[in-house]
């Protein structure tokens, strides 16, 4: 099986339901078929949601391992337009880059979760990094953020959204939610 990267991987399927998310299988035709369905969302919503992604044992232990971090976590709260910029007044006001939405963002700093950490194999995995910018369909590569200290910056950390369903007596999920904007240049 060609797989999207080296043999030292981190092992996903203690996370994820490999067989029906074959996302480590460069040459699956489920693969393909859920790359196409994801792009379909993103160009519809700007998002996209693939449920149950998470094998419920792995999401009771984020869960787990999030909370006993929640006094540490950085906490965001802002209204802002999808694309991160400033509002543009020259605009009806009815215009998607003058529509205003509030968000509240729990982030966990990277050096925070030990080795590990499901939190942390997920994040370090080459396999759903190379995955995700395949989902995005964009034209160039995406990166994890490296520096420890800049992860705790919500405007550069994309990983730790998936926090978001274990804080705050949220229900946890086992859905992947992925959402992108374009930050102003």
């Amino acid at each position: 099986m060609a797989t999207a990267f080296a043999a030292v991987e981190i092992d996903l399927d203690c996370f994820i339901d490999l067989d029906r998310y074959p996302v480590h299988d460069l040459t699956s035709a489920a693969r393909h078929e859920l790359v196409a369905e994801t792009r379909e969302q993103m160009a519809g919503t700007g998002s996209f949601r693939i449920p149950q992604f998470l094998r419920p044992e792995a999401v009771e232990a984020m869960r787990t391992e999030a909370v006993a971090l929640h006094d540490r976590v950085f906490w965001s709260e802002q209204d802002h337009i999808p694309y991160f910029s400033a509002d543009d007044e020259s605009l009806p006001t009815d215009h998607p880059k003058r529509t205003f939405q509030h968000r509240e963002s729990g982030f966990i700093n990277s050096d925070l979760l030990p080795p590990e950490s499901p939190l942390r194999q997920i994040y370090d995995s080459d396999v759903m990094v190379h995955f995700i910018w395949e989902c995005l369909g964009v034209d160039r590569p995406i990166y994890r953020w490296a520096d420890p200290l800049g992860t705790s910056s919500p405007a550069r950390t994309r990983s730790m959204y998936l926090l978001r369903p274990f804080l705050r007596s949220r229900i946890p999920t086992s859905d992947l939610e992925v959402a992108t904007f374009i930050p102003s240049v």
